[in-house]
């Protein structure tokens, strides 16, 4: 797995070095959310130099980009100085900001929002100062689920990002494109591979096709609640309070959600923000459901491959001896190559039992 090394000059990525020697490097990409890397290798002058200030690492066979965040020097008399390195992909430069404004969102597509928590903080429209000239907009994607009601202030971009992408199942990335040297935005889905179509092949991973083992099921019902009250902002120490969801007797189970945070500063009718309390509601609810889950091991050798048979953010299939089948993403890819070999698994997650 051959590294280029760069740095950024004039808004580009301008290579020093190409690092082929190292003992081992371990890659993740991630669907929603910022990937990670590892490198370890033998300890120069030269590399302690080059990575004292943060570098940007590239590969010709990814479009994914890592950013060095940590460096370790460890001598050894006996067995050696080496080095380690780590840090996170370029998605996590959205980090290094905060929404400054205030932004209230009633029925609006779920990807505008997300393209614009980009465009408004790193990107042409907001201040010169905050613009990241590394990064620049894709085209959307046309998807179109919708928010009812969000308000989002003083929030870490990527933390805000990652949390409405998970909520639709939706994947984002900064991704290099060589042709002109930046980082392209881009929000996207992947494709559903299950049982449940048949517009493509399906993909399935089950002891039957030599292809997954060490499956694991589980059910837990223990922290579910169907009915949440919200507590918005206190104004002239009056507090608005509104319930959400509905259910019965024993089998109502309720939480209490503090959403004093959320403002109706500004041009929110009464009813708007209701909605926006509401949305809170259902959010927290959304997170205490009945937990079933379905997790297996993928075999390396497998009959499907990434990259050919399916890709990021797809839904695919899977299934133990028992009778339990399952939907899941694949939401994040680990490469590791070290003196073993190589080698690379994906990891499913949001399953659908």
């Amino acid at each position: 797995m051959n590294l280029i090394v760069c740095k950024i000059q004039g808004g580009e990525f301008v290579p020093l070095k190409i690092i082929d020697s190292a003992i081992s490097v371990i890659w993740v990409q991630r669907y929603n959310e910022a990937g990670e890397f590892e490198l370890y290798i033998r300890a120069t002058e030269e590399l302690l130099q080059l990575f004292s200030v943060e570098r940007y690492i590239l590969r010709e066979d990814s479009y994914s980009v890592m950013i060095t965040e940590n460096v370790k020097l460890i001598t050894d008399e006996e067995n050696g100085n080496f080095l380690t390195i780590t840090g996170r992909s370029a998605e996590s430069l959205l980090g290094r900001r905060v929404t400054e404004r205030l932004y209230n969102y009633s029925d609006v597509n779920v990807e505008t929002v997300l393209r614009g928590l980009v465009s408004y903080n790193v990107g042409a429209n907001t201040s010169s100062d905050r613009q990241i000239d590394l990064i620049t907009m894709g085209s959307a994607a046309g998807l179109t689920d919708t928010i009812e009601n969000i308000q989002i202030f003083g929030v870490n971009i990527l933390e805000q990002m990652t949390a409405i992408a998970k909520t639709y199942n939706y994947g984002f990335g900064l991704r290099l494109n060589s042709a002109i040297n930046k980082l392209v935005f881009a929000v996207y889905v992947g494709t559903d591979r299950t049982f449940a179509q048949d517009n493509v092949p399906a993909v399935v991973f089950s002891p039957d096709y030599d292809n997954l083992c060490n499956t694991e099921y589980t059910n837990n019902r223990q922290n579910t609640c169907n009915v949440a009250y919200v507590a918005g902002e206190k104004v002239n120490n009056v507090q608005s309070i509104i319930s959400t969801g509905v259910a019965m007797g024993i089998n109502r189970r309720e939480t209490f959600v503090d959403a004093s945070g959320k403002t109706q500063a500004g041009s929110l009718s009464t009813a708007a923000y209701n909605k926006v309390l509401t949305v809170q509601g259902q959010d927290a609810l959304s997170k205490l459901q009945d937990v079933t889950s379905f997790s297996g091991e993928i075999l390396l050798h497998s009959n499907f491959k990434f990259g050919v048979d399916y890709f990021m953010g797809d839904k695919v299939q899977v299934s133990n001896g028992y009778g339990i089948n399952a939907a899941a993403y694949v939401t994040e890819i680990t490469e590791v190559e070290d003196e073993s070999g190589y080698y690379m698994y994906p990891t499913l997650s949001n399953w659908e039992v």
